[in-house]
């Protein structure tokens, strides 16, 4: 975890602007159940879907009415950076609008953060969202696999971690919970790993997308200004 938040906020608008990446077409994403659907031969909504990152519990009551009550105003443009979105993220948070940056869903914030960061090796805990791996492939980044497994309930050992992290690694994701397995990593085990990718210079993507299924608060409320 290198760096500060202004610095990392021009990387990535630097990222948008300058960054010329291929897309991929040749590969699958999850939450594509018509297709999945069609192919079966079964109505789409005989299937559970766990491809995607979607809350399975759908909008709560207090969005639907925040929709309706703004349904008119759905023929406007968006701010082109979210400044309100940013300003009322910020406060929910406790911390302030630079240190915010809101995205078109988090894929689009994980391909700029590979682009902007430019990292040269990458270690991601897996199993894991398949976007990590493409978006550090796009990147250039050189990738390696620390697997959780069946033998242990997929339970992670910072010591076996530790391990398998190369001290010239540039960039660690490490999804908390992990959105296929639904294990949660001990804040213990993060302060371990914080502690030592702040020598290493290394950055550490803390993934909580799934973390409202979980009893546990943000890490971003326990680790103060450490940029996770």
């Amino acid at each position: 975890m290198s760096g500060h938040g202004d610095s990392l906020a021009r990387d990535f608008r630097a990222a948008v602007d300058d960054t010329r990446l291929e897309p991929r077409l040749d590969r699958e994403h999850g939450g594509d159940v018509e297709a999945w659907a069609r192919n079966a031969g079964i109505e789409a909504g005989e299937i559970l879907d766990f491809s995607a990152s979607i809350n399975p519990l759908g909008p709560p009551p207090s969005a639907r009415k925040v929709f309706i009550k703004s349904y008119g105003e759905i023929s406007r443009y968006p701010a082109a950076y979210g400044e309100k979105l940013k300003e009322a993220l910020a406060e929910h948070h406790g911390m302030s609008a630079t240190e915010v940056l809101v995205g078109n869903g988090s894929t689009q914030l994980i391909y700029l953060l590979c682009a902007a960061l430019r990292a040269r090796k990458a270690l991601i805990v897996g199993p894991a969202f398949s976007e990590y791996a493409n978006a550090l492939a796009l990147a250039g980044a050189d990738i390696r696999q620390f697997t959780l497994g069946t033998d242990d309930g997929f339970q992670f050992s910072t010591q076996r971690f530790m391990a398998a992290w190369d001290k010239d690694c540039d960039i660690v994701f490490l999804p908390t919970p992990n959105s296929v397995t639904g294990q949660l990593i001990s804040r213990v085990e993060i302060e371990k790993i914080a502690d030592a990718a702040l020598k290493r210079k290394c950055f550490i993507v803390v993934d909580e997308a799934s973390l409202i299924l979980s009893r546990r608060n943000p890490l971003r409320r326990s680790f103060g200004r450490m940029p996770i």
